[in-house]
């Protein structure tokens, strides 16, 4: 964090094990207060948990897919 010098933002509002939400109204209230800043929307969420990923190794370890396969995430890291 402090080499890139830019906050962190997540798109994930769900606990593990549970479904991503939908709506705002549906993000447990213990997801926010553990939320530095959280922005209220009125757009419809994609209901779909965000990648997890472990990087401490030499490759990153896919832990659980979302939008992003493992292939774009390899992608990624490498380019980077």
């Amino acid at each position: 964090m402090k080499r890139t010098e830019r906050p962190l933002w997540a798109t994930s509002a769900n606990l593990p094990g549970q479904s991503a939400p939908r709506l705002f109204s549906e993000i447990k209230p213990e997801v926010i207060d553990a939320c530095d800043l959280v922005i209220k929307t009125r757009r419809l969420l994609t209901g779909r948990a965000s990648a997890v990923v472990d990087v401490r190794g030499r490759e990153p370890v896919t832990l659980r897919e979302s939008t992003l396969s493992h292939e774009d995430i390899l992608r990624i890291w490498k380019s980077g």
